[in-house]
């Protein structure tokens, strides 16, 4: 916003929060914004909800099975969510080892890797097409925003999968959400990038030979972003009885 401060900004949303009957926020922003509703008794964190699981009965087989396809489906930002680090470390993994790439964004700096042997850079495809896309994937890949107020909501996505997941994050910033998943790996942006490639070979390896992630485990872990969960809030919050 032109001539205003960020303390300015903040009195405002403060303003417009307290003339609220009820106030829902992302996790992540009640979690590490706790400055904009101190004060409001009727505030709560609003969990992201977990779309269905995959059906792989729908989806046909997209990749070779001889090789460990990773996945990153998704968007890149050079100020926010910037693919150089996992680029960086894909680039010196063993050739059986595949990044599938399914993304827009940061074109100057994915041209710059598309031409190592195991970084593969696909066209676009539709929601129904990224379905078997998800099936065909033995691990998923996610990259973390810089800022810690908002998380991508592809984490959800992806646990929906039942695959495993590795995560690049920016900093010292950690997906807590992951911490809770039975199968992932986080990386930091701020590591050696032989380390972080070491630690992701060493995981692929340990991904191809582990039993299937069970449904029911996921369910248990994550009930609080269930539609049922979720459905109790906004009844709570909405409906006057």
């Amino acid at each position: 916003p032109v001539w205003r401060s960020r303390s300015q900004m903040l009195s405002f949303e403060r303003k417009v929060l307290r003339r609220m009957d009820y106030v829902l926020l992302s996790e992540e922003v009640y979690n590490t914004r706790p400055e904009l509703y101190e004060g409001i008794a009727n505030c709560r964190a609003l969990p992201y909800m977990m779309p269905a699981f995959l059906n792989s009965k729908s989806a046909k087989n997209l990749y070779t099975s001889d090789k460990v396809n990773c996945i990153y489906a998704g968007s890149f930002y050079s100020d926010i969510r910037n693919p150089e680090f996992l680029l960086n470390v894909f680039a010196r993994m063993p050739l059986n080892i595949i990044l599938h790439l399914y993304s827009k964004g940061c074109e100057n700096i994915v041209s710059r890797y598309s031409a190592v042997p195991n970084i593969i850079v696909h066209d676009t495809v539709t929601p129904s097409e990224l379905q078997a896309v998800y099936k065909s994937a033995d691990i998923l890949i996610g990259v973390g925003n810089a800022v810690r107020d908002y998380l991508p909501s592809k984490t959800f996505e992806y646990i929906s999968q039942l695959k495993p997941i590795v995560y690049f994050n920016h900093a010292d910033i950690e997906n807590e959400v992951l911490l809770d998943y039975p199968v992932a790996l986080q990386l930091s942006d701020e590591e050696d990038v032989e380390k972080a490639s070491s630690k992701l070979s060493d995981f692929c390896k340990v991904c191809v030979t582990r039993p299937s992630i069970e449904k029911k485990e996921i369910l248990k872990s994550y009930k609080k972003h269930t539609p049922q969960y979720i459905k109790a809030i906004i009844e709570k919050v909405f409906i006057k009885k």
